[in-house]
C-alpha cells in the first residue's frame, strides 16, 4: 500500500511540473527564430465603394511590410500595385468598381529573413461619381450628366431606350456628357461604365416636352399679358405656368388672338385662368390642359368669341375644366364676313355653370364643316337656353356634327333644344348629327327639354344613348319637341354615385360595360 501511495504522489508532482513548464512557454517574449513570423489577422474593409483599407497584426522584430495588390481572385503574374510600409495598415484608393482583387502581405526586418506571404481577397462596390443633376441640365429630350473632371469612363447606357453613349476624351476632361434622344415625362436610369466596372448610376425624370413653347408666368398685369399675346409669332405654342412665388392665377380679361396659336398648361403645375378669347384673324386655335374660371369678370361674356377666322381653320378645346363662373357661352360667332372653317373639337372637358348656350352659331358666318364633341361632361348649365345652335346657311351644307360618349346632367336646354341644328327650308337634310353612347340625366323629370323644337332639324341619328328623368327626349307624345330618341334606353334609377356633389361615377354595371357617357366616370 505504501508503495502505491508514493507512486501516485510522484505522478501528481510530475503533472504539476509539466503544467508549470507550459505556462512559462506562453510568457516567453524573446525567442530566436530563423525568419520573421508571417502577419496574422489580415483583413480588408471596402469604404466609399472603391477604397480598400488593408490591416494586419504587427510582427515582432519587423521593420516594414511589403504589400502587393493584384486584379482577380488569385495571385497574378504582375502586381497592380506594390507598396512598402512601416505600419501595419495601408489604404488603396480609387480602385475599379465592382472588381475582384487579390492582396498579400509579408513582413521584412534587419538581419533576419522576411516572413512568408499571407493573402486575402476582396471585391469593390459599384461606385457612383455622378453629381446631382442641375435643373438647367434636365430637359424633355436631353440631359447633361456631370462627374468630377478627369475621372475616366467609357460608356453611359440610358434605359428605357437602351441609349449607349460613348464617352470621349473631351467629355472626360470636362467631366460631363450630353445625352439626347429622350422623351418627355419619362423616368430614366443612366449607368456609367469604365470597361466592365460601374462608375455611376443615377435616375431622373424628364419634364414634359414643351417643344418650342414660350412661357407666360402668372402674376403679370393685364397690359403685360395683352402685350405678350400681341407679340406672338404665327403658330406659336404658349405654356401658362405659376410664377416663382407660386401664384397660379391669371386674371379675368379678354385676349385678342390675331395669329394661330396653341395655349396649354401643365398637369404638374396647374393654373386657373380667367381669360376670354376673341378670335380676330387666327386660323387655328388650340386650348388644352387648363382650368378656366372668370368669377372676377365684370360682365358675362363668351369664353371664345369668333369675330373672324382664317379660312379652313380649326378650333380645339381639350382636357380643360370650366368651373362655375361668369362665362355665358363657350363659343359664339359675331356678324362678320362669312368664312368656311375646318373642324371644331371639344374633347375630354368638364363644363358647368354657363347660363347661355354652350355653342351659339346663329349669325351664319363661320361655318365649320365638322363639329366633334366627345368624352366630356356638361352639368348644371344652359337653363332656358340651347346647348348648341347652328342656323342654316349655304356654307354649312354637308356639315357633320358628332356628340359621343358624353355625360349630361341638368342641362336644361328648354329654349330651342340640345341640338338646334337646322336644314334649309326645303328640309333636304343639309347636315348630319350623330348622338351615340351619351348619358342624359336630370334631377327631376325634364318634360320641357328637347333635342330640337324645329322640324327642320331633320337629320339627327341616335345610337346607344341612355336616359333618366328625361321623358321629353325619348317620348314622342309630349308636345313641343320635334326630335326624339325613340330607341334610347330609359333607366329606372339615377346611375351616378353622388351627382349633387359633382361625382358622376357610374354605379350602373350595364353603362360601365357598354362604355356609356364620359369615360372618366366609368369603373
Amino acid at each position: 500500500m505504501k508503495n502505491y501511495i508514493k507512486c501516485l504522489a510522484g505522478c501528481l508532482m510530475l503533472g504539476m511540473a509539466v503544467t508549470a513548464c507550459s505556462d512559462a512557454a506562453d510568457e516567453l517574449t524573446d525567442v530566436s527564430y530563423d525568419r520573421l513570423f508571417s502577419p496574422v489577422e489580415l483583413g480588408v474593409q471596402v469604404r466609399n465603394q472603391v477604397n480598400a483599407t488593408v490591416t494586419w497584426n504587427k510582427v515582432n522584430k519587423a521593420t516594414g511590410y511589403v504589400v502587393e495588390l493584384y486584379t482577380g481572385k488569385v495571385l497574378g503574374d504582375t502586381p497592380l500595385r506594390t507598396e512598402t510600409v512601416a505600419e501595419n495598415t495601408i489604404v488603396f484608393t480609387e480602385l475599379a468598381g465592382e472588381t475582384d482583387y487579390f492582396v498579400r502581405v509579408k513582413a521584412t526586418g534587419e538581419d533576419i529573413p522576411e516572413s512568408k506571404w499571407v493573402e486575402s481577397t476582396f471585391k469593390t462596390d459599384a461606385e457612383n461619381i455622378f453629381e446631382a443633376i442641375q435643373t438647367e441640365d434636365l430637359k424633355a429630350t436631353s440631359v447633361v450628366l456631370r462627374w468630377p473632371a478627369g475621372k475616366e469612363a467609357t460608356t453611359i447606357t440610358v434605359t428605357p431606350g437602351d441609349i449607349v453613349y460613348n464617352i470621349t476624351a473631351e467629355d472626360i476632361a470636362a467631366g460631363c456628357a450630353e445625352i439626347t434622344g429622350l422623351t418627355g415625362e419619362t423616368e430614366y436610369t443612366a449607368v456609367m461604365k469604365n470597361g466592365e466596372s460601374t462608375r455611376g448610376t443615377i435616375t431622373f425624370t424628364t419634364p414634359i416636352d414643351l417643344g418650342d413653347a414660350v412661357i407666360l408666368y402668372a402674376g403679370g398685369t393685364e397690359e403685360e399679358v395683352n402685350a405678350f399675346f400681341a407679340g406672338l409669332e404665327e403658330n406659336a405654342s404658349v405654356c401658362l405656368l405659376p410664377d416663382a412665388e407660386g401664384n397660379n392665377t391669371f386674371p379675368a380679361m379678354e385676349i385678342a388672338l390675331t395669329k394661330s396659336c396653341s395655349i396649354m398648361g401643365l398637369a404638374a403645375q396647374p393654373v386657373v385662368c380667367g381669360f376670354a378669347f376673341s378670335v380676330e384673324g387666327a386660323a387655328n386655335v388650340t386650348i388644352k390642359d387648363l382650368t378656366f374660371n372668370n368669377a372676377d369678370a365684370v360682365e358675362s361674356t363668351s369664353f371664345m368669341d369668333m369675330v373672324t377666322m382664317g379660312a379652313g381653320g380649326n378650333v380645339t378645346i381639350e382636357n380643360c375644366v370650366f368651373e362655375a363662373s361668369k362665362y355665358k357661352n363657350l363659343l359664339t360667332e359675331t356678324d362678320a364676313d362669312e368664312v368656311a372653317a375646318g373642324k371644331l373639337t371639344i374633347n375630354n372637358c368638364i363644363m358647368t355653370g354657363m347660363s347661355g348656350r354652350a355653342i351659339d352659331y346663329q349669325k351664319k358666318k363661320i361655318n365649320f364643316k365638322e363639329v366633334s364633341i366627345t368624352n366630356s361632361t356638361f352639368y348644371e348649365m344652359c337653363s332656358g337656353q340651347d346647348f348648341m345652335r347652328f342656323d342654316y346657311c349655304d356654307g354649312r351644307a354637308g356639315a357633320v356634327y358628332t356628340i359621343s360618349a358624353c355625360t349630361f346632367y341638368n342641362v336644361n336646354a328648354s329654349s330651342k333644344g340640345i341640338a338646334y341644328i337646322r336644314s334649309n327650308a326645303s328640309g333636304d337634310k343639309a347636315f348630319t348629327c350623330n348622338f351615340s353612347k351619351n348619358l342624359f340625366v336630370f334631377e327631376t323629370d325634364a318634360a320641357d327639354v328637347f333635342f330640337s323644337e324645329d322640324s327642320k332639324t331633320d337629320n339627327v341619328l341616335f345610337s346607344n344613348n341612355y336616359y333618366f328623368n328625361a321623358s321629353s327626349l325619348v317620348d314622342s307624345s309630349i308636345t313641343g319637341g320635334k326630335v326624339y330618341d325613340e330607341a334610347g334606353t330609359v333607366l329606372n334609377a339615377s346611375p351616378f354615385k353622388d351627382a349633387a356633389s359633382g361625382d358622376f361615377t357610374l354605379v350602373n354595371d350595364d353603362l360601365n360595360y357598354n362604355g356609356i357617357g364620359d369615360p372618366r366616370w366609368r369603373q
